[in-house]
C-alpha cells in the first residue's frame, strides 16, 4: 500500500511503499527504507474523511489512504488514547525542555567567556583609554579626593613599582595614579592600565614593599583584562549599545562599580593572586611582605570594608595558605 511519511524532525512529506511484516512496518522509496517495531505503532485518532493517520515511536507520522482500513492488524484498528498521547506529548516537551536548557546553560559557561575573553583581547587601546579616563572622572566627582601623600611618599612608590613591572610588558601603559577615598584601605585596575591607589591602604599596610602586592594583583588583572572580561559579561547590553551608538553611559557605569567594589569571580581572583605570588618570585622579592598585605587587611572589620580592597580581597585562610605554600616550596 501506499502512505505519506514525516520524519518528526521537519514538515517534509515523503511518498512510501508500506509493507506491514509480521512483527514491524517498513516504508520504502528511492531515497531510504526505514522500519518500526509493530508495537511501537499506534493509530491517531481518525478525523471523518481525513487519511488514516499513525505515530510511530511518538515523533515520526505515516498517513495512509482509508481504503486500506480493512488490510490492517486489528491492534492497527484502534486509535492511541487521550491519555497516551498526551504522555507522549508530555515525555516529548520535557526532553525539549532539558536539552534547551543544557545548551543554554553550555553556552552561558563556555561558549559567553570564550566569546568576551576575545572581545576584550580585540578592543583598540584608544577605546579603552577613553573608558578608563572618563571612568576615573566619574569617581573623581562621586567618592575620590586628591591624595595627601607627600612627594617623596609617592615617587618612592612609583620607584618600586617601575620595578615591580616586566619589561614584556612595556606594550601596556601602566600608571599609578595617587587617591584618597573615605571608602579605605583600596587599589583597583582600570581596563588601560592605569591602578588607582589609595592613601588609606598605604597608610595600612605602612611597609611598601607589601604595597607592592596589592599592586602585582592588579597587574595580574591587567594582562588577564579581567575588569573588561567581567563587565563586558555582565553588561552585554551597555556593550553593544557602545559598540552601535556610542552610548557609553551603561558601560561606564558598570565599569565605576566594578572597578571600586572589584567584583571579580573567583577564577579571576585565584588568577591575580598566583600571578603575584610569580612575579614576586620573579623579581627576588620576599614573600613575607605579600603574607603581611593580606594578615593587615585580615584585621580590619568585614562590616565596614563594603566596597573597598578587603571586600574583594579577603585575608582568606585560603589566600594565606598558597602563600604560604608557595613560600616553603623548594627552589
Amino acid at each position: 500500500m501506499r502512505g505519506v511519511f514525516q520524519d518528526g524532525q521537519n514538515s517534509q512529506r515523503h511518498a512510501v511503499e508500506v509493507r506491514i511484516l509480521e512483527d514491524s512496518v517498513c516504508l520504502e522509496n528511492s531515497e531510504f527504507t526505514r522500519s518500526f517495531d509493530l508495537p511501537s505503532v499506534q493509530i491517531v485518532e481518525p478525523v471523518p474523511g481525513a487519511p488514516l493517520k499513525f505515530a510511530l515511536n511518538g515523533l515520526a507520522i505515516l498517513e495512509i489512504d482509508r481504503q486500506y482500513a480493512k488490510t490492517l492488524p486489528e491492534r492497527l484498528q484502534s486509535p492511541i488514547s487521550w491519555y497516551d498521547r498526551m504522555v507522549r506529548s508530555y515525555w516529548h516537551l520535557t526532553t525539549t525542555i532539558l536539552v534547551s536548557l543544557m545548551l543554554a546553560y553550555g553556552c552561558y559557561k563556555v561558549l559567553l567567556p570564550l566569546s568576551v575573553q576575545v572581545l576584550a583581547e580585540q578592543l583598540p587601546a584608544n577605546t579603552l583609554s577613553k573608558l578608563s579616563d572618563s571612568t576615573l572622572q566619574l569617581l573623581d566627582k562621586q567618592i575620590f579626593l586628591p591624595s595627601s601623600l607627600s612627594v617623596k611618599e609617592r615617587n618612592s612608590l612609583l620607584k618600586q613599582f617601575d620595578a615591580l613591572r616586566s619589561p614584556t610588558e612595556d606594550h601596556i601603559p601602566m600608571r599609578l595614579v595617587f587617591r584618597s577615598s573615605a571608602m579605605g584601605p583600596n587599589a583597583f585596575a582600570l581596563p588601560d592600565g592605569n591602578i588607582v591607589l589609595t592613601d588609606e591602604l598605604v597608610k595600612l599596610v605602612n611597609d611598601n614593599d607589601a604595597v607592592m602586592g596589592a599592586l602585582a594583583h592588579e597587574i595580574g588583572h591587567i594582562q588577564k583584562r579581567h575588569l573588561l572580561r567581567q563587565v563586558i559579561q555582565t553588561s552585554v547590553s551597555g556593550v553593544i549599545a557602545f559598540a552601535l551608538f556610542g552610548d557609553s553611559s551603561s558601560i561606564l557605569a558598570a565599569l565605576s562599580t566594578a572597578a571600586v567594589n572589584a567584583s571579580y569571580s573567583k577564577e579571576f581572583e585565584t588568577e591575580a593572586d598566583q600571578f603575584a605570588i610569580a612575579r614576586f618570585e620573579e623579581k627576588q622579592l620576599s614573600l613575607e611582605s605579600l603574607l603581611k598585605l593580606h594578615q593587615k587587611l585580615a584585621t580590619l572589620d568585614p562590616e565596614n570594608t563594603a566596597g573597598t580592597f578587603l571586600s574583594s580581597h579577603p585575608g582568606s585562610e585560603a589566600r594565606l595558605s598558597m602563600i604560604r605554600k608557595a613560600m616553603h616550596k623548594p627552589h
